[in-house]
């Protein structure tokens, strides 16, 4: 097992080459593309918890999109955005997903957070 300094330094390393300056944007809700393939649904019941915690805290937690603005995370906020007619939603930049591969693993990440 690596020392603790070793490991210390490895994560230094990898922050360094992979951390950049989140920026939030205003995305309008036609403009996402809903991912057909999605393996994770929300019933009716679920999209009306959704709305009624962002009717009370807002919509804190940003929808994810590939660079196409295909939905890649945060679906079901999404759906209660329209239930309550926002016109738009958060959206992180995703100048840093360049390839498909890359959408892919962020989708299946997505969906394994929620295990947690």
């Amino acid at each position: 097992m690596a020392s603790k300094k070793v490991r210390k330094e490895r994560f230094k390393h990898i922050m360094s080459s992979h951390s950049q300056v989140l920026q939030i944007q205003s995305r309008a809700i036609e403009r996402l593309i809903p991912y057909a393939r999605n393996a994770r649904t929300n019933s009716d019941a679920q999209i009306v918890q959704i709305a009624a915690g962002m009717a009370e805290f807002g919509l804190n937690n940003p929808v994810l999109i590939d660079p196409d603005g295909g939905n890649i995370a945060n679906h079901g906020s999404v759906l209660a955005a329209r239930t309550l007619a926002y016109t738009d939603v958060p959206v992180p930049s995703t100048s840093h997903v360049a390839s498909s591969e890359q959408t892919s693993k962020q989708r299946l990440g997505g969906r394994n957070n929620g295990r947690f």
